[in-house]
């Protein structure tokens, strides 16, 4: 499985010193360009609050988003920076894309025992 699954390290995605989202979406489209083709992506992020989990397909243009916190998607910068990595991917690649990055909420369930 390890050739269909990559795990993109959190010192390039976190918002605490990673650089501008502009530096931080560059940094993940160059992480799916060394990838293979159709693998995803999991993507640890840390807002400054608590750790979060995107994976991202990006030549599907499909994300997955896990927050244990909040059981919601995300909006904002964090956004703005996975659907601009997907877009850079695929100017990269000369492919047209969607116009928006489909993304899904993973519902994440506890058993405290």
């Amino acid at each position: 499985m390890l050739h269909m699954i990559s795990f993109i390290d959190p010192a390039q995605t976190s918002a605490l010193g990673c650089g501008n989202p502009t530096e931080r979406a560059r940094s993940l489209s160059a992480c799916y360009a060394k990838g293979k083709s159709g693998q995803i992506f999991l993507v640890p992020y840390n807002s400054g609050c608590h750790w979060m989990l995107t994976v991202v397909n990006p030549a599907e243009e499909v994300v997955h988003f896990m927050d244990p916190l909040k059981r919601r998607l995300t909006t904002g910068e964090w956004k703005t920076i996975v659907d601009n990595s997907i877009k850079i991917y695929n100017a990269q690649k000369t492919k047209k894309g969607r116009k928006i990055v489909t993304w899904k909420n993973f519902a994440v369930c506890y058993e405290f025992y």
